[in-house]
């Protein structure tokens, strides 16, 4: 068996990350398709990990306000590969004018608002290249 893609989700509330990870499985990201979703209670935890596993991870999401690294932390150091899902009024725009994330990369700040974000997140990856277009694989099956 190939090795699997990691999605990686950090959130402090454990049900955000189960309501991300059924999302995810959902719209199947699942092991039989290549993926593996894991979860972390901080994001320092989430960076640790991904330093070991860089080359097998394809999409970070983590939310802002987390303990020793927020999530605006995380879109700093790895960027590409991470959208942070926020709470915070407003984070997107006023980040656009920090020189260390700029407009692009303030473009991966949403606004968290339940499946809609983490189904919003997956389209936005899928478009990003960072994951496969599943329906469209099917389709083709």
């Amino acid at each position: 068996m190939s090795k699997l893609e990691k999605i990686l989700l950090a959130d402090d509330n454990e049900d955000n990350i189960e309501l991300a990870r059924r999302i995810f499985e959902e719209r199947g990201y699942t092991a039989d398709n290549g993926y593996e979703i894991i979860g972390f209670d901080c994001a320092e935890k989430l960076r640790r990990y991904y330093k070991q596993h860089e080359e097998d991870v394809p999409l970070i999401i983590t939310d802002n306000q987390m303990k020793i690294l927020s999530g605006l932390d995380l879109l700093r150091e790895i960027g590409q590969k991470t959208y942070v899902v926020s709470s915070t009024p407003r984070l997107s725009e006023r980040s656009e004018n920090d020189p260390t994330i700029g407009r692009y990369l303030a473009a991966r700040i949403l606004k968290k608002d339940g499946i809609d974000v983490y189904n919003k997140i997956i389209d936005l990856a899928i478009e990003a290249g960072l994951l496969r277009d599943l329906k469209y694989e099917k389709k083709q099956a």
